[in-house]
């Protein structure tokens, strides 16, 4: 790999073990390679200051302690995650040092060991941190929490780049439980802004097989290999079009709900409860069994505000010619009950627009029946029960 934004300097003052922590067995990243890493997913990315960097399998944080103190200029949170207890108290020391209480402390134990040891490499290290002071020149935000990579869960923030270094090889053991780099991959899109850039720094027999997110590049260094991702836009009209010609309509509802769509609890209901999905139709709103505006389950005041707010960015995006993607909504007893898009519904309602476009989903014998007699689409005794 040809690096395109990082020179190829010397970083010793910054090697792990010298000022920054380091426990044996705790895997490192080249330094150099870190900040090239960074440079091209910035690349990528629409924001270019104020970023929020995760890493989710961050061990003992030395790539973001490193990207804290040589990128500061872009940075201003650092976010790691990891399973390991003891790899986030190490973290929790290493992130640390992006602060002047951090270095303080940090220099009081190098010159104990000085004083104790008189080793040329002590006096080296006291060197280099008198060096990565000079580097805190931002305040910078840390936060490390431990997390299982391989579980869908939401983040209170929403991270602008994610960098992370795949546990693989014989330093550390990858349980991959039942879809390993995959089920790290599907379970981050529910952590991710639409607009999130994701880096994944892995072996190269390691492959990323997944529908949910565009690659952007792709390279080869040494045995490592780093792969750039965005995630794709399910969420349009004109995008479920594209699966309903290919007869992938389930697909479409699959990928636009654990991506953009943001409902992986839905569409795991879909599935767990045989949905049959129907079709791709306009449905006039006044027939869907919408009763209140605000959910029942929304108190508080607050929730109540941000509920309207969301509703009154969809207006101004509807105004504006957004590919608004379909309603998703379940057909029962004559019905039809809303599953996915309550905002869209009420958003549309109050600019006066009576029809929408939706997906319609079933799970009896009867209802199918039902719908496809009163819409005469095919014949009613079509239904396959899984």
């Amino acid at each position: 790999m040809e690096y395109k934004y990082t020179k190829n300097e010397n970083y010793e003052d910054f090697a792990s073990g010298r000022v920054l922590y380091h426990v044996g067995g705790e895997p490192t990243f080249p330094v150099r390679l870190s900040l090239e890493i960074y440079e091209r997913c910035l690349h990528y990315s629409n924001k270019k200051t104020d970023i929020s960097l995760y890493d989710c399998c961050c061990g003992g944080g030395y790539l973001l302690t490193i990207l804290g103190l040589l990128k500061s200029n872009s940075i201003s949170s650092l976010y790691g995650s990891d399973i390991n207890s003891e790899s986030l108290k190490l973290a929790d020391d290493n992130l640390g040092l992006l602060t002047k209480a951090g270095i303080s402390r940090r220099r009081d134990e190098l010159e104990a060991l000085y004083q104790k040891y008189k080793k040329v490499s002590h006096t080296e290290a006291l060197h280099s941190i008198d060096i990565i002071e000079q580097r805190l020149t931002r305040d910078i935000k840390t936060s490390v929490f431990k997390r299982n990579v391989f579980e869908v869960c939401d983040l209170p923030f929403i991270p602008d780049i994610i960098i992370t270094d795949v546990p693989y090889g014989n330093m550390v053991e990858w349980d991959e439980g039942s879809g390993g780099i995959n089920q790290m991959m599907n379970a981050l899109s529910s952590a991710c802004g639409n607009e999130t850039i994701i880096c994944v720094c892995m072996d190269k027999k390691q492959k990323i097989q997944t529908e949910i997110y565009q690659r952007l590049e792709r390279q080869l260094v040494g045995k490592r290999k780093f792969e750039i991702y965005k995630k794709k836009v399910f969420g349009t009209l004109s995008c479920a079009k594209e699966y309903v010609q290919q007869s992938r309509l389930e697909d479409w509802v699959q990928l636009f709900l654990r991506g953009d769509g943001k409902n992986i609890e839905l569409a795991n209901g879909l599935k767990d409860n045989n949905f049959k999905y129907v079709s791709l139709v306009m449905i006039n709103l006044n027939d869907m069994d919408v009763t209140e505006e605000v959910p029942e389950y929304i108190t508080e005041n607050s929730d109540k505000e941000w509920f309207y707010y969301e509703i009154n960015e969809m207006i101004n995006k509807i105004e504006n010619g957004w590919d608004m993607p379909p309603l998703i909504v379940h057909f029962q007893k004559g019905i039809y009950h809303p599953l996915d898009g309550r905002h869209r519904n009420i958003a549309l309602r109050k600019l006066d627009i009576t029809q929408a476009p939706a997906v319609i989903v079933l799970n009896t014998k009867e209802d199918y029946q039902n719908y496809m007699l009163g819409y005469k689409m095919e014949e009613a005794n079509d239904w396959n029960m899984p």
